[in-house]
């Protein structure tokens, strides 16, 4: 005798149909700044609820209904809306292009991998990567502080620097001079084609940028900081436990004290062109402020 396979709950596109997946809502409903337990139990329940109700299928728009109406019925307005807009968002081809900046070691990368995964975003850039493009077309004869590491540039600078200046500033400025113009054309293709990015990076600076750019709707820039040295050192020590390729952990160590500077220098921009800065103390609620400055972003996006 074979066992009856389970019913399934189809969902309606206007082309297929596919299975109604628990895992995949769950998924979808952490986009909106809730937690992982909340959205897999959300989830659970909304999929309960259409087996007690005896709905097996149900149209995607039908779908979205449902989950919408189960959150406020459990008191998630909040969760609501941001689902509809991001769903509205989705509808208008709107892209969304993140910047994640902040010094070396902040704790870039992680968080822009985590918010990557909660809106849903396959493309993550880092500057870096830009960088090492424009070092392969550009000689270190030609252009020395590009083949620097952000932090080390003012060794390569054969000018005069007075001392009233700091010359680590001026170097780093010089280095990343030469990459914008490369970020600048990722972030505009990205808007032309309509393709949500993340890109993060030492190498976003608003003094160096085009403001039309940073003033796009579609563009939120984000600067990562910790206010406390001893954090932001063991960090980077965990940092080199962590890569897939290790660099020499003593290399950052060494040159801790130009990073900090770096690091002051990108909070005091941040401050002078109104970006929003975030303390990168707890991965999750540096993502959940995070997602909270791209759903206003999304309401007034939606709204034009």
């Amino acid at each position: 005798m074979t066992t009856p396979k389970p019913r399934r709950i189809n969902i309606k596109s206007e082309n297929y149909s596919f299975p109604f997946s628990r895992g995949l809502l769950a998924t979808q409903l952490s986009v909106t700044g809730m937690d992982f337990y909340d959205s897999y139990k959300t989830a659970e329940a909304i999929g309960l609820e259409l087996e007690l109700q005896d709905t097996w299928e149900l149209t995607e728009i039908e779908l979205d209904d449902f989950v919408c109406n189960i959150l406020e019925t459990e008191g998630k307005k909040l969760y609501s809306e941001r689902y509809r807009n991001f769903l509205t968002l989705k509808e208008l081809e709107q892209p969304l292009i993140l910047l994640v900046a902040g010094a070396t070691g902040i704790g870039k990368s992680t968080v822009s991998l985590n918010l990557a995964s909660r809106l849903a975003i396959s493309h993550i850039v880092g500057t870096d990567a830009i960088r090492e493009v424009l070092r392969k077309i550009l000689s270190p004869d030609l252009i020395p502080s590009l083949h620097s590491s952000s932090y080390t540039a003012h060794e390569s600078m054969k000018e005069y620097v007075s001392p009233i200046y700091n010359k680590v500033i001026i170097g780093f400025e010089e280095h990343v001079r030469l990459v914008v113009p490369a970020i600048e054309a990722v972030i505009s293709r990205a808007i032309t084609e309509g393709i949500s990015i993340l890109l993060d990076g030492v190498h976003i600076l608003p003094s160096v940028m085009d403001p039309k750019i940073l003033r796009t709707p579609n563009v939120i820039p984000i600067f990562l900081y910790l206010s406390d040295e001893n954090d932001h050192l063991n960090r980077i020590y965990a940092r080199s436990k962590t890569k897939v390729i290790r660099r020499p952990v003593e290399r950052y160590v060494d040159h801790f004290q130009e990073i900090r500077e770096i690091h002051d220098f990108l909070v005091e921009q941040a401050r002078l062109h109104g970006i929003p800065l975030i303390e990168n103390i707890l991965l999750e609620k540096t993502t959940k402020e995070i997602l909270d400055l791209v759903f206003e972003r999304i309401e007034s996006i939606i709204k034009v």
